[in-house]
């Protein structure tokens, strides 16, 4: 697909901080599942990146937009758990959008942790499957 830039017009700041999450955390999300970049600039947001990923990440803030000027108060933790919820639970490495890793308990903190190198996916390995590394 093509590149796209499309501007979501913000009504206020909290828009904005509900959206992109604690020090942008909601963005970086965005970037990492979805490979756009997501730009806060001049009252409105700005989605750059494939087109079929920029159309799914702007219906979600959409979504999210109309919901909070109906009077719903929205946290940044929901607008992440509907980002999770727009990529394949294949893609994510085996973690549902939801955090659930197949019976296994969720990590700390919500943060799922992938190996760069295979000495690193080894000590994983190990962690998953033993009690004490």
């Amino acid at each position: 697909m093509s590149d796209a830039d499309v501007h979501i017009p913000v009504q206020s700041v909290d828009e904005a901080r509900t959206l992109l999450g604690p020090l942008d955390s909601n963005a970086r999300l965005v970037r990492e599942l979805h490979g756009i970049s997501v730009l806060a600039r001049d009252g409105s947001l700005r989605l750059l990146g494939d087109a079929g990923h920029v159309q799914i990440v702007q219906q979600v803030f959409e979504e999210c937009l109309s919901a909070m000027r109906a009077g719903r108060r929205l946290s940044t933790q929901e607008v992440g758990q509907k980002l999770r919820a727009t990529v394949p639970y294949e893609a994510t490495g085996g973690v549902a959008a939801d955090g659930d890793r197949s019976g296994r308990p969720a990590p700390v903190g919500g943060v799922v942790v992938r190996a760069r190198t295979a000495g690193q996916q080894v000590y994983l390995d190990a962690i998953e499957n033993h009690d004490v590394v």
